[in-house]
């Protein structure tokens, strides 16, 4: 398991990341997994990166996610700036990356759109 390290584990055999290192604390939403996974895998360096569902929130719709139970209206509110700050973190992310790793969505979405 890779676990970051502002959580406890008891297993020796996890590899302990250093969670301080995967997040951009000028945001107000900075603990987006996927944006944490990506800084993760900046530093591993693959030739190539497939996002699936990092398409943005919408708050005129409640179909946010697949499964209707992950759905919470109490943050319908702040989907504009979360949407925005995703945004710019995800061109941050794509414009310090390798020519030689290609960043790319196969889900379309207000987010994603900047990959093209």
């Amino acid at each position: 398991s890779i676990v970051t390290s502002n959580i406890n584990s008891d297993n020796d055999t996890d590899m302990m990341v250093n969670y301080y290192s995967l997040i951009d604390r000028r945001y107000v939403n900075y603990e987006n997994s996927t944006i944490m996974l990506l800084n993760l895998l900046k530093k591993i360096a693959p030739a190539c990166i497939t996002i699936a569902g990092f398409d943005g929130f919408n708050a005129s719709r409640h179909n946010n996610y697949i499964d209707d139970s992950f759905q919470n209206d109490r943050h319908a509110d702040d989907f504009e700036q979360l949407n925005n700050e995703l945004r710019d973190m995800l061109s941050s992310y794509a414009g310090c990356m390798s020519d030689n790793c290609s960043v790319k969505s196969i889900t379309p979405g207000i987010i994603t759109d900047i990959l093209k």
